[in-house]
C-alpha cells in the first residue's frame, strides 16, 4: 500500500480527487487532504509518505515553495494543476507527473503507474539493503546475500576473494571459481565488507586480506585465486599498514 497526501488549496478539488483515486481502485492510501500550503510544509516536513499530489497555484505559497521550504522531500510528485506554463519548473523538481485540471482518468493512471513503479523500486532496494546488512552481521551464520538479477546467491565471507566495480554493478569473485555479477555498486559492498577484514585498494576493487598470495611494491597484489590487483598510489602506505595487522 502506498500513503498519499492531496495538497490543494480547493477543498472541492482535493475531495475530487480523493474520491477519483478510489474509484480507480489503485493501491493508494490517502493519508491525509491539506488545503494549506504552511501545514503542507509542516506535514510533509515531519512525516515518511509516498507520494504527492500537488497543486501549484496556491495563495501566499505555491507548490513550488512547500517543496522548497519542507526539509524531508524523499517522496514522489505528481503535479495536478490548472495550468500548463509550469511543466520545465515541475521537471526540475524531478515530478514523476504533471496531470491537468479537470483530471482526465487516463493521464492519472498514467501518472500515478509511474509513481508506483519508482516507489515499489526504492523500497524493494531499501529491502534488499536490510536483507544484506542483517545477513552481513548475524553472528550465527556469517554469509552475505548477493543481489543479482534473477534474485539472491549466497556466500560464506571466507569465500570471497574480491570483489570488482563494473560501471554501477560489482563481480564477486569467489574461492570456489565463481564469479557472480551483482546489481549493487562497490561503494555498497565497501560498507558492509570493511568491517569483516576486506579494504578497498583501489575505486574499483575490494580484497579479502585473507586471501592475499603476493604484494609487489610496483604497486600490484596477487590473490589467492591468482588474479592481480593493482593498488592506487594513494592508498599504498594505508594498505602496507592494514598488512601488518593481520
Amino acid at each position: 500500500m502506498i500513503d498519499a497526501v492531496i495538497i490543494d488549496d480547493e477543498r472541492k478539488a482535493a475531495e475530487v480527487l480523493s474520491i477519483k483515486i478510489k474509484e480507480l481502485n489503485f493501491n493508494i492510501r490517502i493519508v491525509k487532504k491539506i488545503n494549506d500550503p504552511e501545514e503542507a510544509v509542516n506535514f510533509l516536513s515531519g512525516n515518511e509518505i509516498d507520494l504527492v499530489f500537488l497543486d501549484i497555484e496556491m495563495p501566499v505559497k505555491s507548490g513550488f515553495d512547500v517543496l522548497r521550504a519542507s526539509t524531508n522531500l524523499d517522496f514522489e510528485i505528481i503535479f495536478v494543476t490548472g495550468y500548463q506554463n509550469y511543466a520545465i519548473q515541475a521537471i526540475q523538481f524531478s515530478a514523476i507527473g504533471y496531470v491537468m485540471k479537470p483530471v482526465d482518468d487516463d493521464d492519472l493512471r498514467l501518472a500515478v503507474n509511474n509513481a508506483q513503479e519508482k516507489i515499489n523500486q526504492k523500497k524493494s532496494k531499501e529491502r534488499n539493503r536490510q536483507l544484506l546488512e542483517n545477513l552481513i552481521h548475524s553472528n550465527t551464520n556469517k554469509k552475505i546475500g548477493i543481489p543479482t538479477m534473477q534474485g539472491y546467491e549466497f556466500l560464506r565471507l571466507d569465500e570471497i576473494i574480491r570483489c570488482e566495480g563494473l560501471q554501477k554493478c560489482t563481480k564477486v569473485v569467489s574461492s570456489q571459481g565463481r564469479n557472480i555479477i551483482s546489481s549493487y555498486n562497490i561503494g555498497e559492498f565497501l560498507k558492509l565488507l570493511e568491517p569483516f577484514g576486506f579494504y578497498a585498494v583501489h575505486k574499483s576493487h575490494i580484497i579479502n586480506l585473507s586471501k592475499i598470495k603476493k604484494y609487489l611494491k610496483e604497486g600490484t597484489i596477487t590473490m589467492d585465486d591468482n588474479s592481480v590487483v593493482p593498488i592506487a598510489r594513494r592508498r599504498k602506505q594505508d594498505f602496507l599498514e592494514q598488512l601488518a595487522k593481520i
